[in-house]
């Protein structure tokens, strides 16, 4: 697998391979399309974001890794709530749809910000 940064994000290119030897169960990107979907529903994702929210702020967390981000619907849910936000996953078919949702929202300041360090 090779890195690089960009813009001040890291991109990965997993071309199907994970880790060393572990296959990417998200390469033909259907899955990543699927889970989107079923994730990213508004009913559960309302109910889901005031918990979690609430649980970072009570503990007055300012900074979150999204490890294994996925599409990145838990991403957005904390840059909405005013979290630094820092996302990764070894599947680039899914980091595919968070970056979408990122590059489609560029231009405002949390999502320009998404993902860059200092």
């Amino acid at each position: 697998m090779s890195s690089k940064k960009i813009d001040g994000v890291y991109r990965t290119r997993s071309l199907g391979i994970a880790a060393s030897g572990v296959q990417d169960q998200y390469s033909d990107g259907k899955a990543a399309k699927v889970w989107h979907l079923y994730i990213g529903g508004k009913k559960r994702t309302d109910e889901y974001k005031e918990k979690l929210v609430g649980l970072l702020k009570k503990h007055n967390v300012q900074t979150v890794l999204d490890a294994a981000c996925g599409t990145g619907v838990d991403s957005l849910i904390l840059l909405e709530a005013g979290f630094t936000v820092k996302s990764v996953d070894a599947s680039d078919k899914m980091l595919k749809y968070a970056h979408k949702m990122r590059w489609q929202r560029r231009k405002e300041d949390i999502f320009d910000a998404w993902g860059k360090v200092g």
